[in-house]
């Protein structure tokens, strides 16, 4: 069965205006990128004991990944669980996942509405700064 695309209300141009000349204008370069086109991750730490236990049906062991995005610098830790159960084949289950944000990479809370598409305004932002860099040369 296909899914269809959830639909979001348009931003009023008000809005959208002071959202493009507020928080996204004030996004370095490499922040903007990652908010386009998504973080660039690498392992730092690969899997490793959490150093908890969990209880639950076959859980076995907590493990902990953390991640780094190689343009900008956030980082991710995922805790997961190894699931082992007899006569079933094993699995990860993610438990948590936290991000650490550097510095000016947020956004202030409270400005932008919930019920837009912000990457929407990102990529507009993008081809704004496109076109400028364009235009100057």
């Amino acid at each position: 069965m296909a899914t269809t695309k959830q639909k979001r209300k348009p931003l009023p141009r008000n809005q959208a205006e002071q959202l493009v000349a507020g928080d996204l204008s004030n996004l370095s370069d490499k922040f903007l990128f990652c908010r386009d086109l998504r973080h660039n991750w690498h392992v730092e730490s690969n899997f490793h004991d959490a150093g908890f236990e969990v209880e639950g049906d076959g859980v076995t062991q907590a493990v902990e990944r953390i991640i780094v995005c190689r343009n900008c610098g956030t980082r991710r830790t995922d805790v997961s669980v190894v699931v082992e159960r007899p006569n079933l084949a094993p699995r990860m289950e993610k438990l948590s996942t936290a991000y650490k944000y550097p510095k000016g990479y947020l956004m202030h809370r409270g400005q932008i509405p919930r019920d837009i598409g912000v990457s929407q305004l990102v990529r507009y932002e993008t081809l704004r700064r496109v076109l400028a860099e364009t235009s100057a040369s």
